[in-house]
């Protein structure tokens, strides 16, 4: 008995141990897994609102209302996400109706800021009527100034028409004599067109084309000229060239 008993605890040392497996966690779709938001663009009051809003939902797609909601707050600068709470941002709005809250609130306040930039930088292109160049400034102004009175906003444009302007000249000819009106600006530019075209105006000319005025006295011309001899018959018989006899 003890020889048997002996035998089978030798026999159970060799057996191999039995290793317990832990179940692993379930894997989720990729739609359903939560992404990990390590840089998320911030939207200041100097950004460019359609790049932040491009990135921001391309990052959020496929998160919950409840996180898309959550992350774009983070996403707002500190002075941004007050105005966006003033016009109606929270949480119990769809995501559709906050982001039309936020292209309402930044949206329009981007696109002034673009065509202001578009307005102080604007030049007359190369074979460009002065005409074309002068609507597309008036039509810019009236993008990014729309708060401005009518005055002030074309007292602007006719400044930034003069500087723009290709022909020297007549950049000249409008800061030696600004237009106070916009309505004059074409009606001044063509005129200077046209007498740049034709000289033969005397009462259209370019400024270097004004010719030197001519003095009213005596011309050089009369004193290089040399007087004609007449003969004097007075000198002749009883003056100075009389010939005594």
């Amino acid at each position: 008995m003890e020889v048997g008993s002996k035998a089978e605890n030798v026999g159970s040392c060799y057996e191999p141990p039995v290793l317990t497996r832990r179940p692993l966690p379930p894997v989720l779709p990729l739609s359903c897994a939560k992404p990990l938001f390590h840089n998320i663009p911030v939207l200041t009051s100097g950004g460019d609102y359609e790049i932040w809003k491009l990135r921001l939902q391309t990052i959020l797609e496929g998160v919950s209302p409840a996180e898309c909601f959550s992350q774009m707050m983070m996403a707002l600068g500190d002075d941004m996400v007050r105005r966006a709470t003033v016009a109606g941002f929270c949480k119990s709005n769809s995501i559709l109706d906050n982001w039309a809250i936020l292209d309402e609130c930044f949206g329009g306040c981007q696109d002034a800021s673009r065509h202001l930039r578009q307005f102080m930088d604007r030049q007359q292109r190369q074979d460009e009527p002065a005409t074309d160049y002068l609507h597309e400034l008036r039509y810019l102004a009236s993008r990014a100034l729309p708060s401005l009175s009518v005055a002030i906003r074309e007292e602007m444009i006719c400044a930034r028409f003069s500087q723009g302007l290709q022909d020297r000249d007549l950049q000249l000819q409008l800061l030696r004599f600004p237009v106070q009106r916009v309505s004059e600006a074409p009606t001044v530019a063509q005129r200077f067109e046209d007498a740049a075209k034709s000289t033969t105006n005397p009462i259209l000319f370019t400024i270097h084309d004004r010719q030197r005025p001519v003095s009213r006295g005596r011309s050089d011309s009369f004193h290089a000229a040399e007087p004609k001899k007449q003969n004097c018959y007075y000198c002749k018989r009883f003056g100075r060239f009389a010939v005594w006899t």
